[in-house]
């Protein structure tokens, strides 16, 4: 009769081991589908990347004329100096800013084209 009962509990621990094991393969499929959707989601970002590079290249290839400091500068009206060219006197007060003091990098503003 002892005997009898050890191997009863035996095959129920079995059958609980084995729904654990269908538990967690349920699982792994639910994980590669998110890796999958993740996949994607960065195939997308390497396309924009790609795009932005492309950007940057044709804005390298424009003519560069020698203006101010840039990071001082805000882009509109550093596109109006560009537009304009480096043999106009530029108002280094024009805008919504103000330099304090001499502009930076006078240097540039004298080469010319």
């Amino acid at each position: 009769m002892y005997t009898r009962q050890q191997q009863q509990q035996q095959q129920q621990q079995q059958q609980q081991q084995q729904q654990q094991q269908q538990q967690q393969q349920q699982q792994q499929q639910q994980q590669q589908q998110q890796q999958q959707q993740q996949q994607q989601q960065q195939q997308q970002q390497q396309q924009q990347q790609q795009q932005q590079q492309q950007q940057q290249q044709q804005q390298q290839q424009a003519p560069a004329h020698p203006t101010a400091s840039m990071s001082l500068v805000n882009s509109s009206y550093a596109r109006a100096v560009v537009a304009a060219g480096p043999s106009v006197p530029r108002d280094e007060s024009a805008g919504s800013f103000t330099f304090h003091g001499r502009p930076a990098q006078p240097q540039q503003q004298q080469q010319p084209q």
